[in-house]
C-alpha cells in the first residue's frame, strides 16, 4: 500500500495577527513582527506584503518563520496588505500608523503632571491625574457626587504604563482581559491620538476598555 498525501491545490484564507501590533502603532525607528498564514494547511505559503508608502512605513514577509516585519520610517499613516501571489484576492489589509517613540523621556514630558479624561461616553466625569511620584489620582465626577480614588503608577517599558495600588475596586484598571483583580499590576498602553497623548486601559469590573486622552 502507498500512503499518499493530497496537497490542497489552493488557499481559501489567510490569516494575520494584526493583534500583535498594539493600537495598530508602529514606533518611530522601530520594527515589530507578526504572523501570517494561508490555509488550508499545507498549502503554498506563497505570500506576499507590501506597504503603500515604504516611506513611512516599510513591510518584508520572511517566508523561514512566516512573520510580516514592519518598521516605522517616518511619522504618518499608511496601511500594509498581505495577500497571497498566485490567489491575490485572498489577502488582508491593515491600517497602521509610525507615532513618535513613547520613552522615558517623552512620558515623564507628556504625562507626568498631566491629566487625562475618560472618552467613554457615560464617563466623561472621570479623569486620571498624574502627580510626581507616581502618585496617581482619580476623580469620577456623576450627577452632583465625586469619588476621589488614588492609585500607584509607574513607566514600565516603551509605551507601556503600569497601574497599581487601588484605593477602590470600583475603579481599578488593567489592560489584561483575565484579569479581575486591580491590584494586579498590568500594563496600560500609551498612543497619540489626534495629536494627544493617549490612554488605553482595561476595567475589569465592567469587562471593556475606557480610552483617556490628556486635556491639559
Amino acid at each position: 500500500d502507498l500512503d499518499l498525501t493530497i496537497k490542497p491545490s489552493k488557499p481559501t484564507s489567510i490569516y494575520v495577527d494584526q493583534f500583535a501590533i498594539p493600537n495598530n502603532i508602529v514606533p518611530l525607528g522601530d520594527s515589530l513582527s507578526f504572523e501570517a498564514k494561508l490555509f488550508p494547511s499545507g498549502v503554498d505559503q506563497d505570500i506576499e506584503v507590501s506597504s503603500a508608502n515604504p516611506e513611512i512605513i516599510s513591510a518584508t514577509f520572511d517566508v523561514a518563520t512566516s512573520k510580516v516585519n514592519v518598521t516605522g520610517v517616518a511619522e504618518g499613516k499608511t496601511s500594509i496588505t498581505v495577500k497571497s501571489i498566485s490567489h491575490p484576492e485572498i489577502s488582508k489589509t491593515l491600517n497602521l500608523e509610525c507615532q513618535v517613540k513613547i520613552d522615558l523621556e517623552w512620558f515623564n514630558a507628556n504625562v507626568v503632571g498631566h491629566t487625562f479624561r475618560c472618552d467613554k461616553a457615560g464617563y466623561e466625569g472621570r479623569t486620571l491625574t498624574f502627580n510626581e511620584n507616581g502618585a496617581g489620582v482619580c476623580i469620577d465626577i456623576y450627577g452632583s457626587t465625586t469619588d476621589t480614588y488614588t492609585f500607584k503608577y509607574a513607566y514600565v517599558a516603551e509605551a507601556q504604563l503600569s497601574l497599581t495600588n487601588w484605593s477602590s475596586n470600583a475603579c481599578g484598571y488593567s489592560t489584561d482581559t483575565n484579569d479581575y483583580e486591580s491590584e494586579t499590576p498590568e500594563n496600560a498602553t500609551i498612543f497619540v491620538s489626534n495629536g494627544k497623548p493617549t490612554l488605553k486601559l482595561y476595567r475589569p469590573i465592567a469587562y471593556n476598555y475606557h480610552t483617556f486622552t490628556r486635556i491639559d
